[in-house]
């Protein structure tokens, strides 16, 4: 058992859970304001790099996403993966 002061503030700090869900507003909140331009000229430079890896250049299959509007873009490098013979492997959704 901690002393009061330690108590109070343990009653005041927020949960895991509760922590974690505010960071993710926070985030979300940071890719809103950012400058839609910025932004697709960030996701295509972030597509050309991992494009350009090794351990992706020499795979077979490729697991992927599909960004959700706020999220880095990454239709190209989707696209680029596939002109290449990649295997694209999503997850699915219900």
């Amino acid at each position: 058992m901690g002393s009061p002061e330690e108590e109070a503030t343990n009653a005041e700090a927020p949960t895991l859970s509760e922590a974690k869900d505010a960071l993710r507003w926070r985030m979300r909140a940071l890719r809103r304001a950012l400058d839609p331009a910025w932004a697709e000229r960030a996701g295509a430079a972030a597509c050309a790099a991992a494009a350009a890896l090794p351990p992706v250049h020499e795979a077979a299959s490729v697991a992927l996403y599909r960004s959700l509007p706020g999220e880095v873009p990454i239709a190209g490098l989707e696209a680029a993966l596939r002109r290449a013979g990649k295997r694209i492997l999503l997850p699915a959704w219900d």
